[in-house]
């Protein structure tokens, strides 16, 4: 709701996509959705600093390989390099934590989230650059994936949903302005830069997901 109602209010002062880019928006936000869904999986196998760095230390390499793929964006030698050590180092840190029977249902709730986010920072590349105007492209997107999950949320929980955000209501607004800052940043860089370092550089997140999980939630 954050989300929306910001990017919102924007609207009116962007074009509005052509065809080519709801296309892209669509899928992207389909993308958005599976991931939401897939990390939320993964938090209930698994703690903040298990899971999260798990289905984060996937993307770079999904990404990279799908924009080479799709996108024809070759990284260099260097960037392949800080891609490989950045998922490597998240991944391994990640599963030395993991024990127990949850270990399986974490991994596959964990890959899934992470091949959504490969998959979507490609295709919002993509979109970025398609619209070629990425405060646009970002506007229409984050209030459409906003307002589809919030619809999805709803029939899912029902009235449960607006009960517990009215009784977390300032971490729900704090969340939302983080998260419309952090993605509208991503979007940016995806419009200007190789999908798969920036989505290398976009995962050193872990680090204070990990330090924020050991002060705040142990």
């Amino acid at each position: 709701m954050v989300a929306a109602a910001i990017s919102a209010a924007a609207l009116p002062f962007v074009p509005f996509p052509p065809i080519s880019v709801w296309v892209v928006i669509v899928l992207s936000v389909v993308l958005h959705v599976g991931y939401k869904i897939c990390l939320a999986r993964a938090y209930v196998h698994g703690d903040l600093g298990q899971a999260f760095p798990l289905a984060r230390g996937m993307v770079p390499l999904f990404a990279a390989l799908i924009a080479f793929l799709l996108l024809r964006q070759v990284p260099s030698t260097l960037q392949c390099c800080g891609i490989g050590l950045v998922s490597g180092g998240i991944i391994v840190i990640a599963l030395d934590r993991i024990e127990g029977a949850t270990r399986w249902s974490l991994l596959a709730a964990a890959t899934g989230a992470g091949m959504a986010v490969a998959g979507y920072s490609v295709c919002d590349a993509y979109g970025t650059r398609l619209m070629g105007d990425w405060v646009a492209f970002t506007a229409w997107l984050v209030t459409t994936d906003s307002l589809v999950f919030l619809v999805l949320a709803a029939l899912l929980r029902g009235n449960v949903l607006w009960i517990e955000l009215v009784a977390t209501k300032w971490r729900v607004l704090a969340s939302g302005l983080l998260g419309l800052a952090s993605f509208s940043v991503l979007l940016w860089a995806l419009s200007r830069n190789p999908v798969g370092a920036v989505s290398a550089l976009r995962e050193t997140s872990v680090l204070f997901a990990g330090i924020i999980g050991r002060c705040c939630c142990t």
